[in-house]
């Protein structure tokens, strides 16, 4: 009797341990699962949230920041002593000697124009060299941003850049109607540049096209 039960004892022992091992074994992968899921949606929202409205062409880098607040230093000097020259020939193309240096200015921003009006630092040393350029360069300019104006007009700094180039633009245009076109420069040798009068016309039809296909 005391053989048998101890038999009996052990049979029941392996019974339980291998009846628990599986129930053990299916635990863990019930928990992995859910957690799949969560982490998944994070990145996605992730994603969504850098996103920046307020830089739409993406952001200056500092370079060329620092570049560019030594031209504004250069353009203020310029504008102190303005004064002796406002009283100049109305048909005389303005600031012909600063030609070289506002174009090397833009040979710098190639490709970087629409990020710099759009940047609250940038956009404002580009009001100041509005001013500043002749018709050549500010013809350059307009180029420059033409097929994103429906974007630069809307936006909270570009907007301020474009209405100070086109309250600019209205002298370069002015002298082109009377026959007075700047000649491209030497160092500018991409392609035809039009002129400032075809550049705001084609302005002014891409603006008259939006809104009227937002007013349907």
């Amino acid at each position: 009797m005391p053989r048998e039960n101890r038999k009996r004892g052990k049979k029941h022992k392996f019974k339980t341990t291998d009846e628990t091992i599986p129930y053990a074994s299916s635990e863990p992968q019930a928990e992995l699962e859910p957690q799949v899921g969560p982490s998944w949606i994070v990145t996605a929202s992730g994603e969504d949230s850098e996103f920046n409205p307020e830089a739409p062409f993406g952001y200056v880098d500092a370079d060329v920041k620092a570049y560019f607040r030594t031209v504004d230093l250069q353009i203020r000097e310029w504008q102190e002593g303005q004064q002796e020259h406002l009283d100049g020939d109305a048909n005389v193309d303005p600031n012909a000697e600063k030609r070289m240096f506002f174009v090397a200015a833009l040979s710098e921003m190639r490709g970087k124009e629409k990020q710099l009006a759009t940047d609250p630092d940038c956009s404002i040393i580009l009001e100041r060299m509005a001013y500043s350029m002749d018709d050549f360069v500010r013809r350059v300019f307009l180029d420059s941003l033409s097929g994103s104006f429906e974007t630069l007009v809307k936006h909270r700094f570009a907007s301020h850049v474009c209405q100070t180039l086109f309250s600019v633009a209205a002298e370069t245009v002015a002298r082109e109607t009377m026959g007075i076109v700047a000649p491209a420069s030497e160092a500018a040798s991409e392609g035809h540049l039009r002129t400032a009068v075809d550049l705001i016309l084609d302005i002014c039809k891409v603006g008259l096209n939006a809104s009227s296909f937002d007013s349907m």
